[in-house]
């Protein structure tokens, strides 16, 4: 249930005791970040900060979910950033 921070300001945060938040590494183009991934029962929140210049128009700042809330450099139904279900 307590808010996690990981690379770059990007944060996640459950709503529930159920939900269990925390960051999880993930490598993209030879870097490795640490992305904020909440799962479980009771909803979430995720905010997934951009980085300069990249992924214009496609990129969701945030959003809230009932059951899984992640912050993805890979699209999701043409949406990069805030995944939320």
């Amino acid at each position: 249930m307590s808010p996690a921070a990981c690379s770059g300001g990007d944060r996640c945060m459950g709503f529930d005791s159920e939900v269990t938040c925390g960051c999880q590494p993930y490598r993209y183009r030879g870097n490795t970040r640490r992305q904020p991934v909440c799962q479980g029962s009771g909803g979430c929140m995720v905010r997934c900060k951009k980085q300069t210049g990249r992924f214009p128009g496609i990129w969701r700042g945030e959003c809230q979910g009932e059951s899984s809330c992640k912050c993805s450099l890979i699209p999701v139904n043409n949406v990069i950033g805030a995944i939320c279900v």
